[in-house]
């Protein structure tokens, strides 16, 4: 069956001769392409379709029954469409006449000289559109249609990675929605460490700068022992360090943006262990560098609130208890380059139980 769209090229012959029961009451017209309504009448497709839109009400033009939608009407039924179809039409495109309505799409689709088509290479992504009578010309020179087997191949797997894509996607979707309701097991499931971080935390439950201890919020489920090297080098690139004389204590400061060194600071890793802190400072005024293995007491805690001058009131605090704060500078890249060895990441590993004792801070 024929498009609305492609009846628009046809017109009936001796449209006067017409049997009046096969004319649409809108336009008074042969019908071209019938439609029904709920109500049992009929009407050119492109006519009650201008209709509803122009009509205040929506309802049918015979019997005024609304409301009237689009989606309601239904093709025409066989038998007026058989009727239809030996109707004598005349394409507007070629001019050929003496053709049955009931042959018109077949015309249009595989005969019609002026019919604008598609390239037969547009499967493989050519773009031209002519009309049919310039079709061959254009297939002789079609760059497509030349590498057809190259393009068809690319095509192929394409679609097939695609297809793989997609069910990659599907599997992530499945494996959130299934992580979802899980919980992290409480710190006291990860054995002997757990009252020693109990400790710890209670320990360093004081930030820089008096924050209170409800504004902090303490990570529980490391180690309460981890080495010193692996922490210095994933914190040293981007927090500053500072350390405290007088307690020998050292901090490293966590800065909220890496760009911006002088910056606010959005945790610490605070270190207890006098040998771990005196490293951290020769390292950092580039005296020597060297491998730590020393195991140190460690916790680390992240701001909720933080006042604007968070910057500033820690570093100014810093020199009023005689500290030395160090920004990264070449020595990060030079601890980096001299240390290959040292991890990245945190090291979760434990102390053997008899050799590492909780060291006090002093």
């Amino acid at each position: 069956m024929a498009s609305s769209c492609e009846f628009q090229f046809m017109e009936y012959v001796a449209e006067q001769s017409i049997d009046p029961n096969l004319v649409c009451s809108i336009c008074h017209k042969a019908f071209k392409d019938p439609v029904c309504t709920p109500c049992d009448h009929t009407f050119g497709r492109a006519c009650i379709t201008h209709w509803l839109d122009v009509s205040a009400n929506h309802s049918c033009p015979v019997c005024v029954e609304s409301p009237l939608a689009l989606d309601k009407l239904t093709v025409a039924s066989r038998l007026l469409r058989n009727m239809l179809d030996p109707l004598r039409v005349t394409c507007t495109l070629c001019g050929q006449t003496e053709l049955q309505r009931g042959n018109f799409e077949h015309h249009l689709n595989k005969v019609c000289p002026k019919m604008v088509i598609k390239c037969i290479a547009s499967g493989i992504k050519c773009p031209w559109q002519g009309i049919r009578d310039e079709l061959q010309d254009h297939v002789r020179t079609c760059v497509f249609e030349l590498l057809r087997p190259v393009l068809s191949s690319i095509i192929a797997e394409n679609r097939k990675l695609n297809d793989q894509v997609r069910q990659h996607e599907d599997e992530i979707n499945k494996l959130k929605q299934a992580l979802n309701p899980l919980q992290i097991a409480p710190r006291s499931d990860y054995g002997d460490d757990s009252d020693d971080a109990s400790s710890i935390i209670s320990e360093t439950s004081t930030t820089d700068n008096g924050a209170k201890e409800e504004d902090t919020i303490y990570i529980r489920n490391l180690p309460a022992t981890v080495k010193f090297n692996d922490l210095f080098d994933l914190f040293s690139k981007f927090g500053r360090i500072k350390f405290n004389p007088n307690n020998k204590k050292t901090d490293i400061f966590i800065l909220k943006n890496k760009q911006k060194k002088d910056g606010p600071c959005g945790a610490k890793v605070a270190f207890v262990d006098k040998e771990s802190a005196d490293a951290a400072v020769l390292a950092y005024d580039g005296k020597h560098i060297q491998q730590w293995n020393t195991r140190i007491q460690v916790s680390i805690s992240y701001r909720k609130r933080r006042n604007p001058a968070c910057s500033r009131g820690a570093h100014s605090q810093g020199n009023a208890l005689g500290s030395r704060e160090a920004k990264p500078t070449v020595d990060c890249e030079k601890f980096s380059k001299q240390a290959p060895n040292v991890a990245t990441t945190v090291d979760p590993t434990t102390s053997q139980p008899g050799k590492t004792q909780r060291t006090k801070q002093k």
